[in-house]
C-alpha cells in the first residue's frame, strides 16, 4: 500500500512539471539558510514534547524546476511535562522537490524525500527517565511550500513538512512522526528570468 502512496506522489510530481512548461535553464546550485519549528508527535501516556525551534541549513542542485536538496536541522531544548526532563531534535534529510514556474514573483514547491530524526533528552536532576535515552528513527518527509522571488537569485519559501515514520518500535515508543513549519532564505538556483517582479 505504501508503493502505491509514493507512486502517486512521483507521478503528481511530474504531472506539475508538464503542465508548467518552463523552459530550460540549465544546472544551479542553491544554499540557505533558516528558521524551523518542531512539533513531534506523541502517543497517549507517553511524556509529550513541546514545539521546539531550531535553526536550518539547505544545499541543493536544481534544473528546470526540479531540485536534489540536503537540509539539516539542529533544535534549541524545549520542554516536555516532566519538570525534570526538556529535550532536544537533530534531524537531517534528502529530498526531491518541485518548484512550480513562477507568475508575479511566486511560485509552490512539492517536496518528497528521506529523513533521519533523533531526539535527545536532557535531564535536569540527572535521574534516568524511563523510554527518554536518544531515539533515532528515519521515514519518509512529504512538503509543501510557497515561494516568493525577492531578486533574481534570492527566495524566500515557508515550508510544511510531515515526517512520517515507516516503523514502530517499543524500545521507542513516542516518536511516531513530527510537522514542521519552516522559513527558508534561498540563494541561487534558477535565476528569474521572466519579464518583471
Amino acid at each position: 500500500m505504501k508503493i502505491q502512496y509514493h507512486l502517486l506522489f512521483a507521478m503528481m510530481l511530474v504531472m506539475a512539471s508538464a503542465q508548467s512548461q518552463a523552459g530550460r535553464q540549465g544546472i544551479h546550485f542553491l544554499y540557505g539558510g533558516g528558521l524551523s519549528v518542531v512539533i513531534p508527535q506523541v502517543r497517549s501516556n507517553i511524556v509529550s514534547h513541546d514545539p521546539v525551534a531550531a535553526g536550518e541549513i539547505v544545499v541543493g542542485v536544481e534544473e528546470d524546476g526540479w531540485a536534489a536538496e540536503y537540509s539539516g536541522l539542529r533544535s534549541l531544548d524545549a520542554g516536555t511535562n516532566n519538570a525534570a526532563a526538556d529535550y532536544n531534535v537533530t534531524i537531517s534529510q534528502v529530498s526531491l522537490s518541485y518548484r512550480t514556474i513562477e507568475r508575479n514573483g511566486r511560485y509552490y514547491k512539492y517536496k518528497y524525500g528521506r529523513m533521519d530524526q533523533d531526539i535527545n533528552i536532557v535531564s535536569s536532576t540527572g535521574a534516568t527517565i524511563a523510554g527518554s535515552s536518544s531515539n533515532q528513527t528515519s521515514g519518509d518527509v512529504y512538503g509543501f511550500a510557497i515561494g516568493f522571488r525577492r531578486n533574481q537569485t534570492e527566495r524566500w519559501e515557508i515550508e510544511y513538512s510531515y515526517y512520517s515514520r515507516n516503523t514502530e518500535n517499543s524500545a521507542q515508543p513516542y516518536l511516531s512522526g513530527a510537522h514542521m513549519i519552516s522559513l527558508h532564505y534561498i540563494f541561487g538556483g534558477a535565476p528569474y528570468e521572466g519579464g518583471g517582479l
